[in-house]
């Protein structure tokens, strides 16, 4: 007998009803977030970039206000179906720890709901639908990166 086994991949990935049950939207947009953050490292990886700016390309649109300008396109459009709308609506109803910069008065709860929001549905989509999650994630390539002020100072 192996002294490591592994875990079977799930053979069908739940449905979106099942998803919801069974996950939280806190939980789906901390996947979200990872698969937000990858999908912009993979989109600046060609052309080679100094290490530095790879860092700001990125950094710069998987911030919360950049998320939250995300969010407003895709409500304002017409891209998004009525179950990854309600999707949103229950992502942005989340609640959690609020991070630092939201409990420090430099970023507004609204925004920071709303990059929630995003994320929820980003985890939903890459978990029940993954082509759908890739067609969402490339009809939000075209909006600029958000100026991140320097909060070290």
């Amino acid at each position: 007998m192996p002294v490591h086994q592994h875990a079977t991949a799930p053979t069908s990935r739940p449905s979106p009803d099942q998803l919801r049950s069974m996950s939280g939207p806190g939980a789906l947009a901390f996947l979200g977030d990872a698969v937000w953050e990858m999908h912009l490292r993979q989109k600046f990886l060609l052309p080679g970039l100094h290490l530095q700016d790879y860092y700001e390309a990125v950094r710069s649109r998987v911030c919360a206000e950049a998320q939250a300008r995300c969010y407003d396109e895709l409500v304002a459009g017409a891209l998004l179906t009525d179950r990854e709308r309600e999707v949103l609506r229950w992502g942005s109803n989340a609640s959690g720890t609020v991070p630092r910069r939201v409990a420090g008065g430099k970023l507004d709860r609204l925004t920071y709901r709303k990059a929630t929001a995003l994320e929820c549905l980003v985890g939903f989509l890459h978990t029940s639908q993954p082509e759908r999650c890739l067609e969402v994630l490339h009809s939000l390539h075209h909006l600029a990166p958000y100026e991140v002020p320097d909060v070290s100072a």
